[in-house]
């Protein structure tokens, strides 16, 4: 009797159930304030009110997630979202779309930052968060802990199977992508599993990371039964019972009982073993791209969604692929639930905390059920100001110092529901470049508008694109590609005063109400150039007439002063084609800067307006950056010229008489655009007029002739073969091309100008002659 009551005793102690709970201290982090000081760039989640705070039927505890300003220094309008509090245990948070606005039937794209304070070094971080879409409403949230408030809850001691009770608590017709912060992998087995395990409670909720039931996809490449190293990131079906893996466990053979626990299946496993992953202080970014099926009415349609993290620079936001890590996996609308052909779905966010705690927060850039746009960023060496182009500036490239430079940012609206609206610029201008000249458009704006204010701020340009920003329309708003489109286009000069030098790639932010995106410029290296050319700033623009040749003179710059202007050669082009030049001279005095100048012929400006003069010099197989003038060239030429002079019908009286024209007003346009006062010549000759063979008997010559009348009352008698002097002037002395027009029949009057003297042996007939016109710059 004695020794059956202490074998009972040893049994009895053996099974004795010992609560196996993690301390509930709370995980040590930043403060939220610092989180907030250290956010990236962002959108203002109140300003278009993207989410709706989520309620919980299965609690009375405070929903913890909120919105918060970001005070980083240099970011502006951004909010970013609080799912979970270190200073709360136990708690939960959830943030719901407004409306069911991810439509699986249509490509979608989420992209963010996410943040988890690390704990302390007795005490990790708990629980994470999760990206759920689900077929539900605001409504939804599962448990705390590693349920993180989408997964089921293995909290009930059971001697029987429940994957469907636990599958059932889970948020339901939902997919689920985890950031888990806390590993759960107590393993029950651990203990003595003939006398039975003390340190382990069934129901306790601890065992979802603990087996090999993960799928892990790399490089297209899929591993069966990954084990489960640390923080983690994974998916799948909360409400789908396959994805809670059974196990047993027995708690003694003597009356012991045989417990079920689970393991959670993670589709799409991201880890980096031990380490802090994901909880470590950090800001880190995550892209979701979800593809649509070709036919989302099939019975078996489905997506798929592409999740990709660490792929930007908190910083920088600079891509960042040698540190990425992306998964793949199938998004199958069967376990949404369908009632119908309609496959919106809400999407949010939902955290939780247990017997530990962190800060868990999310900035996002682009958001599903909005707008997904792009941007782009290209640097270009200009070689030929005149056609705007050159060579273009690839990452490592070396470019020499004094060339001019052009960056061109492209932005666009790519997918989605809405416009983007409110598009402005925070530019990281390449360290190296002075700016000159700037402008922006939406790309079907009849003309670009200038950026008056090129102003830099510790390297940033801030470009306001008119006062409420620019709006890109949605494909479904816009009538052409255009207006889905913008650019901003800024000139500038690469430094020349040090040695070689780098200039490191620059991220650009393109912001916003609803969508921002970055535009990455090349790292290129600059070169002190050996050699130089420059134009002087007299002869950079010159005006000169047609026929007359143009005179450029400037400077050659040197790294070596002995060297002979032999050895320098000058190539020049015009409007882009080789130009000839006469006359070329260098000076050959010994000195780091020669005097240079040379002719432009008159045979290589035979047309009026702008010719763009492109200069480079050559020295011992280097050349330098080319140098540009415009020389203008100006005309003398005709303008507006009524082609019709009519007289009227008259009686023919035997006597001499004098007949004046239809109508005074005349137009006999000189267009002049010459140098200042080059004077002109308008000169008159005439045929005699006659009659039309084809409809009058015979041919007649009229007895009379065209007369000119001037102002003064002086009467010439225009003639085939004695020009008659009309007007004169001068050019008013335009420097950029622009034409002067002189009407010389402005002042004629009834009874001056042309008009037709009738002798007195005319004969009766219809008579046309013609005028011919002489426009020339000097005296005849």
């Amino acid at each position: 009797m004695k020794m059956v009551m202490a074998g009972l005793v040893v049994v009895a102690g053996m099974t004795g159930w010992v609560q196996g709970t993690v301390s509930a201290r709370a995980a040590v982090g930043d403060s939220m304030a610092t989180v907030l000081n250290t956010a990236p760039q962002g959108l203002p989640i109140n300003a278009d009110g993207y989410f709706t705070e989520g309620t919980n039927s299965k609690s009375t505890a405070a929903n913890e997630a909120s919105i918060s300003n970001v005070t980083t220094p240099g970011v502006e309008d951004t909010q970013a979202v609080q799912i979970s509090n270190s200073a709360s245990l136990n708690s939960w948070g959830s943030i719901w779309s407004k409306g069911a606005y991810f439509d699986l039937d249509k490509n979608q794209y989420l992209s963010a930052w996410i943040y988890a304070s690390k704990g302390s070094e007795n005490d990790g971080p708990a629980d994470g968060m999760a990206i759920v879409l689900q077929n539900g409403g605001t409504n939804a949230y599962s448990g705390t802990g590693e349920a993180l408030g989408a997964w089921g809850m293995d909290n009930t001691q059971t001697t029987k199977d429940i994957a469907s009770t636990i599958a059932a608590g889970a948020i339901q017709n939902s997919w689920a992508l985890e950031f888990d912060t806390n590993v759960n992998n107590y393993d029950p087995s651990s203990g003595s599993t003939i006398i039975g395990n003390s340190s382990w409670t069934p129901g306790d909720a601890g065992e979802f990371d603990l087996g090999n039931n993960s799928t892990v996809q790399n490089g297209g490449t899929t591993a069966q039964n990954v084990a489960i190293a640390g923080q983690h990131i994974a998916s799948g079906y909360p409400g789908d019972s396959s994805y809670y893996v059974p196990k047993t466990q027995s708690t003694g053979v003597i009356f012991g009982k045989t417990y079920y626990y689970y393991e959670l299946k993670h589709d799409g496993l991201l880890q980096q073993g031990s380490t802090s992953f994901i909880a470590d202080g950090a800001w880190h970014h995550v892209t979701l791209e979800y593809t649509a099926p070709t036919d989302p009415t099939a019975t078996d349609a489905a997506g798929s969604m592409k999740y990709t993290y660490n792929d930007k620079n908190p910083d920088t936001g600079a891509a960042t692929p040698s540190s990425a890590r992306s998964a793949t996996v199938p998004i199958n609308f069967s376990e949404f639930h369908f009632s119908n052909s309609d496959h919106d779905v809400y999407w949010g966010f939902t955290g939780s905390t247990g017997a530990s705690s962190e800060n868990a927060l999310v900035d996002f850039e682009q958001v599903p059920g909005q707008v997904r746009v792009n941007a782009g960023a290209t640097l270009t060496k200009i070689t030929d100001k005149s056609k705007d182009t050159g060579t273009t500036i690839n990452s490592g490239d070396t470019v020499s110092g004094g060339s001019t430079v052009k960056l061109e940012y492209d932005f666009n609206w790519a997918d989605g529901d809405k416009d983007w609206t409110g598009v402005n610029a925070t530019l990281n201008i390449p360290d190296g470049i002075k700016l000159t000249s700037g402008t922006y458009q939406r790309d079907d704006d009849s003309a670009a508008t200038k950026i008056s204010d090129l102003t830099e701020s510790s390297g940033k340009l801030k470009v306001a694109m008119g006062d409420s920003g620019m709006t890109l329309l949605s494909g479904t708003d816009a009538t052409d590609d255009k207006q889905t489109s913008g650019k901003i286009v800024l000139y500038g000069t690469v430094d020349n005063s040090g040695t070689t030098t780098s200039s490191d790639a620059k991220v650009s932010q393109i912001i916003g109400t609803n969508a921002l995106t970055q535009a990455t410029t090349p790292q290129f290296n600059i070169q002190q150039s050996t050699i130089g050319v420059n134009i002087d700033s007299e002869t950079s623009t010159l005006n000169v007439n047609k026929g007359d040749d143009a005179t450029v003179k400037g400077t050659i710059d040197l790294a070596d002063a002995t060297t002979k202007a032999s050895d320098i050669s000058l190539a020049a082009t015009l409007d882009g084609s080789d130009a000839d030049i006469k006359n070329l001279t260098i000076a050959d005095d010994g000195t780091a800067s020669r005097a240079f100048s040379f002719t432009v012929p008159a045979s290589e400006l035979t047309t009026a307006g702008n010719h763009d003069l492109s200069l480079t010099a050559s020295t011992g197989g280097t050349d330098s950056d080319p140098a540009t003038a415009t020389i203008t060239v100006g005309d003398l030429t005709f303008g507006d010229v009524d082609t019709t002079m009519t007289f009227p019908t008259t009686f023919l009286t035997g006597s001499s008489q004098t007949l004046n024209r239809d109508s005074t007003a005349f137009n006999l346009d000189v267009a002049d655009s010459r140098t200042a006062n080059s004077p002109w010549y308008l000169y008159a000759t005439a045929q005699p007029m006659t009659t039309d063979s084809a409809t009058d008997t015979g041919q007649y010559t009229l007895d009379g002739a065209l007369i000119y009348t001037d102002a003064d009352n002086n009467t010439s008698t225009l003639s085939s073969t004695n020009p008659v002097l009309i007007d004169s002037g001068t050019a008013s002395g335009s420097s950029d091309g622009t034409v002067t027009t002189t009407n010389a029949a402005n002042d004629w009057q009834s009874d001056t100008g042309i008009r037709l003297r009738v002798n007195s042996g005319a004969v009766v007939g219809s008579y046309t002659g013609e005028i011919d016109w002489d426009l020339v710059n000097a005296p005849k």
